[in-house]
């Protein structure tokens, strides 16, 4: 399922809304493209490379979308629409490569360090108290650093 490149322009509207359609709801497996072995859920390259995500560790549910279609989360109240709560409060949590809280992993942001060092917590992890924004500066409203509560 492949639009080649510039063909946008040369379909109707409605057949390249049948396309997306299409794409929405499609299942994708590993072997299709599901996943993305070498990147963060924010785009970023993973802060451990030497630890690429595929099986078991292609699907995490505090740190990466847990399905295999955009639809699987994108369906309340209506397919293409948002999704539920279980689908949007880990959203910070995709800053980590694979959250799984090994405190043993220090390498930050791969595993259960946040960008300062910090050990992350269940509660802290995917706080929007307790990340930075996309643009990596902490929130006014958050605590810095040091102050910061452990979630």
């Amino acid at each position: 399922m492949h639009l080649q490149d510039g063909r946008e322009f040369e379909i109707s509207t409605p057949d390249l809304i049948s396309f997306g359609q299409t794409l929405f709801l499609a299942r994708w497996t590993s072997q299709e493209g599901q996943g993305r072995p070498f990147r963060k859920g924010t785009g970023d390259p993973l802060s451990d490379l030497a630890s690429p995500l595929l099986f078991p560790s292609n699907f995490n549910r505090l740190s990466e979308p847990d399905a295999n279609s955009c639809s699987g989360c994108h369906n309340t109240p209506f397919v293409g629409a948002g999704g539920d709560r279980v689908s949007e409060v880990f959203v910070l949590g995709q800053r980590f490569d694979f959250l799984d809280f090994d405190h043993t992993d220090t390498i930050p942001t791969s595993a259960a360090e946040d960008e300062l060092g910090s050990r992350r917590y269940c509660f802290g992890a995917s706080s929007a108290r307790s990340a930075p924004t996309s643009s990596g500066q902490w929130p006014v409203w958050g605590m810095k650093s040091s102050s910061r509560r452990e979630g």
